[in-house]
């Protein structure tokens, strides 16, 4: 026989397992919250570490000599439906690879003033045209995680849509590798949740 749990005690555990959940930019271990359920106690939260082999973006070249190795990044949102199988999960990419203009000079070589034009407040995307991505990801009884499918974000158009910011007044400057300005995608979604 089930007890029903009260939803004020799943929806703070769904949020720390939700908090918990991280996986690496670069496919580094990755970890997440599986729940222990006791009638008689308070919820638990169990942390494993996982891996997920790197998924290779690509290679991108800096003006000056540095070059990136991008890799797929997880981790903005964490979601499993319950009809779905033990292990399976569903994750979402952020809006891909991007820097942020404060402080580009450990990860470029260069200055803000070199390639963000002195917009502090802007980020440089080393590939513009990345799509968000949704991932069907299958965590096997040993701890491995594998890709099952992928969904790529599209908008109204049909079109892919990128991580570059949208028309709103309220989003940052994109900038290319090279320092140049990049102009603003009306579908451009900065993805942070499923």
């Amino acid at each position: 026989m089930h007890s029903r749990v009260p939803w004020g005690v799943v929806m703070p555990r769904l949020l720390s397992i939700l908090r918990l959940s991280i996986l690496s930019l670069s496919g580094m271990p990755l970890a997440f919250a599986l729940p222990a359920i006791a009638e008689e106690r308070a919820p638990a939260a169990t942390v494993e570490m996982l891996s997920l082999p790197p998924l290779p973006l690509g290679r991108v070249e800096i003006p000056g000599g540095k070059t990136l190795t991008l890799n797929v990044g997880f981790g903005s949102g964490l979601f499993r439906a319950p009809s779905d199988p033990e292990g399976v999960i569903w994750a979402i990419t952020d809006r891909g690879p991007n820097v942020d203009c404060k402080k580009p000079k450990d990860i470029t070589g260069l200055g803000t003033g070199e390639i963000c034009g002195g917009d502090k407040d802007g980020k440089i995307f080393p590939l513009p045209a990345f799509t968000p991505t949704i991932y069907k990801l299958k965590i096997d009884p040993a701890g491995a995680v594998s890709v099952l499918e992928t969904l790529p974000l599209k908008g109204q158009s049909g079109k892919p849509t990128t991580g570059l910011p949208n028309d709103l007044k309220s989003t940052e400057a994109a900038f290319s590798v090279a320092g140049k300005p990049i102009g603003k995608d009306p579908s451009g979604l900065d993805t942070e949740a499923l």
